[in-house]
């Protein structure tokens, strides 16, 4: 070998060498870093060890904590001091008038369907009074009293204590905060306790002794009753989208507690755990299909085979759900033992059941969000015809776009006619025009009367609720109701003159009260 080709290749290892140890030292201190947390936004992935997986957690755990606001903290103490008041003053009316707030379309229907829904929901409030009598649950209900802490239920001096109902199990206190934040509310949510309880017992009672036909059998039932619970005057999208909330938000907090030993698992979370909690829902499922999957997969598991269970219980959940829509309550046990059969639900938490086909399935139709009701109109320019035989639109007065101009009936498809609305939450649109002057009542009025007019500061005059108005269809017409007032606009007197002021009044299900939403 010459000794150019030597002083050649020395050179070459000495490169080699260099390079390799640089490398060495880039991968060493991306792995320090990434231990102290700078990798926050690194996705998962299958070369992490557990150690670092932990880490990666415990640094999701302190950005959600850091990113909670002053906001959400008053949202979660209200939400906290609602249910609490809810269920210590339940009674058969007060929980008939929840069911009212959070299902409207009931006061357009005919009376005798509105007698049907009263009677469901008195019937409810006798199935909650069961649910919370310790001694049933007790005697009654083994598998579900196992799950809950006795301390708390034996502590009880009300029958209705949200101490029993969400802090005496900490799974059903995070689902509940997470499912009012996305909508739903407290009657719902009674009713889909129910649900729950009843498909634990059924399962239970049905396959006692096959571990996993229960556990499918549970969540299928609990989604397939409650798509058919309290169903008068709910649309199949209303009510399969508030159980989806619901018992999605439940697999979420099951998954979310399981990783975080620093969130509160013994007294009622605060409300600053909950908005933690919450904000940890969003980070972790709002990322790649890489990191999402991470978050379920096997290896990643404390138990190392939790993560394909929640995602046997998502699949099972959409499941119910498909055919409880789709068939009657009575028929459950014959259509799981059917999809059972056919293979068509997870049958346990292994790779051969929860296939890649599978859980890309999950992922693709968004089997893992909860979601919130499908909005009534998509958001855009309308104008608002009267249903009254001359078909006039409403508008500014006097084309002024001053505070406190009211709305009129009036001739043509004007600039001072053509209203945006907008999807805000929970099911409720704000209503502008020009922008940014809302369509509010004056005063937050309860009462019969009450002045519609616009305000140009959304954040100034009436109460936020009273900027707020909920719509909802009837046969090829709209209904538009107050959120603060539970009132409509009604055109004053049922005039059909141009000029007539438009008001907010008790529903009465006239032409007057009736409009057509022409897009632009």
């Amino acid at each position: 070998m010459n000794s150019k080709f030597k002083k050649n290749l020395s050179l070459l290892l000495i490169v080699a060498l260099l390079f390799s140890l640089t490398t060495v030292s880039i991968a060493q201190e991306q792995k320090t870093l990434y231990k102290e947390g700078a990798f926050y936004e690194w996705e998962f992935s299958s070369s992490m060890t557990e150690e670092e997986f932990d880490v990666f957690w415990d640094k999701m755990y302190e950005n959600a904590k850091a990113a909670v606001t002053p906001e959400q903290i008053a949202e979660a103490e209200r939400i906290m001091e609602k249910t609490e008041t809810f269920f210590a003053t339940l009674t058969p009316e007060t929980l008939w008038i929840s069911y009212l707030d959070e299902n409207p379309e009931i006061l357009t229907m005919p009376e005798k369907d509105i007698l049907k829904a009263r009677q469901e929901v008195e019937e409810l409030f006798e199935k909650v009074e069961i649910y919370f009598n310790e001694e049933v649950l007790m005697k009654e209900d083994k598998f579900f009293s196992d799950s809950l802490n006795t301390s708390s239920i034996t502590n009880s001096n009300n029958l209705f204590s949200t101490d029993f109902l969400y802090d005496g199990n900490v799974y059903l206190a995070y689902t509940h905060h997470f499912s009012v934040n996305d909508g739903l509310g407290v009657a719902a949510i009674a009713a889909l306790l129910i649900n729950g309880r009843t498909a634990r017992t059924a399962s239970y009672n049905n396959f006692p002794n096959d571990y996993w036909k229960k556990d499918a059998y549970r969540h299928y039932l609990w989604n397939y009753l409650a798509v058919n619970d309290l169903n008068i005057g709910a649309t199949s999208n209303t009510r399969v989208n508030r159980t989806r909330i619901y018992t999605t938000n439940y697999e979420l907090v099951t998954n979310i507690l399981r990783r975080n030993s620093r969130l509160d698992f013994t007294d009622n979370p605060t409300a600053l755990q909950r908005a933690t909690a919450l904000n940890l829902r969003s980070f972790i499922f709002n990322r790649t299909y890489a990191s999402w999957h991470g978050n379920f997969n096997v290896y990643f598991c404390d138990r190392h085979d939790d993560g394909y269970n929640d995602l046997m219980d998502l699949w099972n959940n959409e499941i119910g759900r498909q055919d409880g829509v789709a068939h009657f309550a009575w028929e459950h046990l014959a259509r799981f033992n059917a999809r059972w059969n056919a293979n068509q639900l997870i049958k346990n938490d292994t790779v051969a059941e929860v296939t890649v086909s599978r859980r890309n399935h999950i992922w693709n139709n968004e089997w893992y969000r909860p979601i919130r009701g499908v909005p009534v109109i998509d958001d855009g320019f309308y104008f608002i015809r009267s249903t009254l035989p001359s078909g006039r639109y409403l508008h500014l007065v006097g084309g002024s776009t001053a505070d406190e101009t009211r709305l009129h009936l009036w001739h043509g498809t004007h600039a001072n006619a053509r209203f945006i609305f907008q999807h805000h939450e929970d099911g409720f649109y704000r209503i502008a025009i020009y922008s940014t002057r809302w369509v509010e009542v004056r005063n937050a009025s309860l009462n019969n009367g009450g002045v519609i007019q616009i305000r140009n500061n959304w954040n100034s005059g009436s109460n936020i609720d009273a900027k707020l108005w909920r719509i909802v269809k009837h046969g090829d017409t709209f209904v538009i109701i107050n959120k603060r007032s539970g009132r409509v606009f009604d055109v004053t007197g049922g005039v059909d003159d141009a000029g007539i002021l438009i008001q907010q009044w008790e529903f009465n299900n006239t032409a007057s009260q009736h409009f057509r939403l022409i897009r632009d």
